[in-house]
């Protein structure tokens, strides 16, 4: 059982649906404090779990739900002089009751992951410009169609961690305009290179839709 605001959750999937689809009623560019008091309390108490709360609330004005970069509903952090702060709902969600370590070793290993993700795209990038025809490998479908490791991604990652000799990367820069992607910083560039030259070498893509992706093996 979880209590937030005084409000019971018998799982953390519960209080996930109750914010995702709360913060969905709602138009982009909505302030929160007077529109929706009961709300925005339930947003600060979730708030309160992110591992760096005191930094995310310093100085906070307001709650803004608008559009991020997906052109989905997403919480903002209104400051001073009107500077925003994005926020995610779904990461305090899972920090709830797990220690600071913990997660810490999660967050570093996301934002890695999001960096060699964002690396090789321009690989991918090449692969739709010489592959025309988007059609799914299993089904022939058109629709919803997505380019598809297949030899899986987090496979491909293992692999490079075992045969490299660079230390992996903690700390990331934030994209520029994505907010929400995370990539190397300068100082990693050879552990980048290496990573990229791997990946051209070992990765091979082929096209399958949304249904297909989804159901396929992941192990």
């Amino acid at each position: 059982m979880y209590i937030l605001n005084n409000k019971e959750y018998r799982t953390k999937t519960q209080i996930n649906d109750y914010f995702k689809n709360k913060k969905d009623q709602y138009d982009s560019g909505t302030l929160l404090k007077n529109t929706d008091k009961d709300f925005f309390d339930d947003v600060i108490a979730l708030f309160q779990h992110h591992d760096e709360v005191e930094c995310k609330l310093k100085n906070m004005i307001d709650i803004l739900i608008k559009h991020n970069d997906k052109k989905q509903n997403a919480f903002f952090i209104v400051k001073p002089n009107n500077e925003l702060t994005s926020i995610s709902y779904i990461h305090c969600i899972k920090c709830i009751n797990k220690p600071l370590k913990e997660i810490k070793i999660s967050v570093q290993k996301s934002n890695l992951n999001q960096a060699m993700r964002y690396a090789i795209e321009p690989q991918i990038k090449r692969y739709t410009k010489n592959n025309p025809i988007k059609s799914c490998e299993f089904c022939n479908s058109r629709e919803d169609i997505q380019v598809d490791h297949i030899i899986l991604f987090n496979i491909l990652q293992t692999n490079f961690f075992n045969i490299t000799e660079i230390i992996k990367p903690t700390t990331f820069n934030t994209h520029k305009t994505m907010k929400y992607k995370r990539v190397f910083k300068k100082k990693d560039n050879d552990f980048k290179q290496e990573w990229i030259a791997y990946h051209q070498e070992h990765a091979t893509f082929r096209y399958l839709c949304g249904t297909c992706n989804r159901c396929r093996k992941k192990k």
